[in-house]
């Protein structure tokens, strides 16, 4: 049995806290310090083994280490290097702290620090601002921990009866993302819910999706006239919905496919050497800034080899999931499943090849994975 908080789940809340409420500082580096040393020196009989996750990012990361010498600022990229070296600890971390935790415990852990660090935001922004909406305010990391708490309340979701504890969890995971205005999380949850029911239950699969057609257009209604909603939230489908009708949209949808374009325009100039890892910000039309989209992001950094190189993680354990699928339908491979195609919907989006949170996501579907291989501890 585990007690409720062991030393390394505080180390876990504490590097989680720092990186979403204090990203970069002192404080963040010192939590990340901790909890990587604390997981990887402590003792423990669950010794990581060499999986294949692990082997295709170190791939990775020599891959990325190669194409500094086609930059076109290696700087840039040897900075940018570095930080996946550190990354490729944390990783190592992150894999010995949840080996030695039952997965439904570290899911538990998992969704209150997601509960406890967006209260304290909502607080922060209370004190700064004078107002609970997230969505303006550029110094609160808002966007990421919100589609952290996309993932938390899709788990508790999909592997828990609702109990009144478990809903009180979710409706505040769910208000945080309409807070932070974030179309990405309220996706995330929507295709996770989905795609768990679809493979749960197949046999059930089209009065399932009659029921979420009949959510969606109840939920579509709500953003659209009422008007709290609408200003959080609703405004933004509006303008996604206007985009993809080849009407205008919302600056920030424009822009964000002005980099696409621009990315891929690139790309197409040297699509097997790239340009070098975080050098499209230096581009005439980046505005100084990533491109907003993962997979756009990669292929222009570290051309079609190193971006092969990065999806094929998900790609090994999606194959691993849905062939396990089909002789065990136990709910943590269905909910696996979810998490892979979440993370892969969020990546059109952000960019997230070289966040820790976007890593610990991975390492979450990984664990799970060796856990099905050395027994049925999950």
């Amino acid at each position: 049995m585990h007690s409720w908080l062991t030393m390394p789940d505080v180390s876990f809340f504490l590097w989680m806290a720092t990186e979403y409420i204090m990203p970069h500082s002192l404080a963040s580096n010192i939590c990340l310090l901790a909890f990587c040393g604390l997981n990887i020196i402590k003792k423990n009989n669950n010794k990581i083994k060499f999986n294949s996750t692990l082997a295709i990012y170190i791939l990775f990361v020599f891959v990325c280490y190669l194409k500094i010498n086609d930059s076109i600022m290696p700087y840039l990229s040897q900075k940018m290097v570095k930080t996946l070296m550190l990354n490729l600890i944390f990783m190592i971390a992150m894999f010995r702290y949840i080996m030695n935790e039952r997965i439904d415990h570290f899911k538990n852990v998992f969704a209150f620090c997601s509960i406890i660090i967006s209260l304290i935001l909502l607080c922060i922004n209370v004190v700064l601002h004078g107002t609970l909406i997230l969505r303006d305010n550029s110094d609160i990391n808002a966007n990421a921990l919100a589609v952290c708490d996309a993932i938390a309340a899709c788990w508790v979701i999909c592997s828990d009866k609702i109990s009144k504890k478990n809903l009180a969890s979710i409706s505040i995971l769910i208000i945080f993302c309409l807070l932070a205005g974030t179309r990405k999380a309220l996706l995330a949850i929507f295709i996770g819910v989905f795609i768990y029911i679809a493979l749960k239950k197949p046999s059930r699969i089209i009065v399932n999706i009659m029921i979420i057609f009949m959510i969606l257009i109840v939920s579509y209604n709500l953003m659209m006239n009422v008007e709290v909603i609408y200003n959080l939230i609703g405004y933004r489908f509006e303008s996604l919905f206007n985009l993809l009708q080849g009407e205008s949209g919302a600056s920030s949808e424009e822009t964000r496919q002005q980099f696409i374009k621009l990315g891929m325009l690139y790309f197409k100039e040297r699509p097997f050497t790239g340009y070098g890892l975080d050098t499209f910000r230096i581009l005439p039309g980046s505005y100084g800034t990533y491109s907003h989209n993962n997979y756009v992001e990669l292929l222009y950094g570290v051309g079609i080899v190193g971006t092969c190189v990065y999806y094929f993680m998900y790609l090994d354990l999606l194959i691993r999931f849905i062939h396990r699928r089909f002789t065990n339908a136990n709910t943590l491979n269905i909910i696996a499943i979810s998490f892979i195609m979440i993370s892969l919907m969020i990546d059109y989006a952000m960019v997230t090849y070289y966040e820790r949170a976007s890593l610990s996501i991975l390492v979450i579907i990984a664990t799970i994975n060796m856990k099905f291989k050395a027994s049925n501890q999950v």
